[in-house]
């Protein structure tokens, strides 16, 4: 009992480690912003003083770097990432090509035109999923894409 306790342990510390990385990232690369007086909206309808801009990232190779690595160390059991467009889409990309990883993206409705598919990418059928999203505030993007993949028969 006392080598599992620790081993959890030793595993909440890297964590808190990795996640105080994220965050100085983040805040380094000028991706948090703070508006006390004029609040940003989401696109939930909700309103908070605080945005973290991931898309600021997407231009600063070091700072994103630390993110991908960080993503890579959650992948876990997955056997194919996939995240909500079109946020999403980079991160999955890199993280996928990182841990060499099949990906997909998921649409919030199938296409009009084309083939009409609202998941592109990869074969989801029978393989475990983990779906990754650039930001969160309400999880309905994320929910939506979790009911998609399931319809598709992956596992998450």
């Amino acid at each position: 009992m006392a080598i599992l306790h620790l081993v959890y342990c030793e595993q909440e510390v890297v964590m808190t480690q990795l996640s105080h990385t994220v965050a100085q990232t983040l805040l380094q690369a000028g991706a948090v912003v703070l508006r006390p007086d004029a609040p940003f909206t989401f696109a939930s309808g909700m309103r908070s003083p605080i945005y973290c801009d991931n898309r600021v990232l997407l231009g600063n190779l070091q700072a994103r770097r630390v993110v991908v690595q960080a993503f890579a160390q959650h992948i876990g059991q997955a056997e194919v990432l996939a995240g909500p467009a079109t946020g999403a889409i980079p991160w999955v990309a890199w993280v996928s090509e990182l841990c060499g990883l099949p990906m997909a993206y998921v649409r919030s409705e199938a296409k009009a035109h084309g083939r009409g598919q609202q998941i592109e990418g990869a074969d989801l059928a029978g393989r475990r999923l983990l779906l990754l999203e650039d930001t969160v505030s309400t999880g309905a993007s994320v929910l939506k894409a979790a009911e998609a993949v399931r319809s598709a028969s992956a596992r998450l």
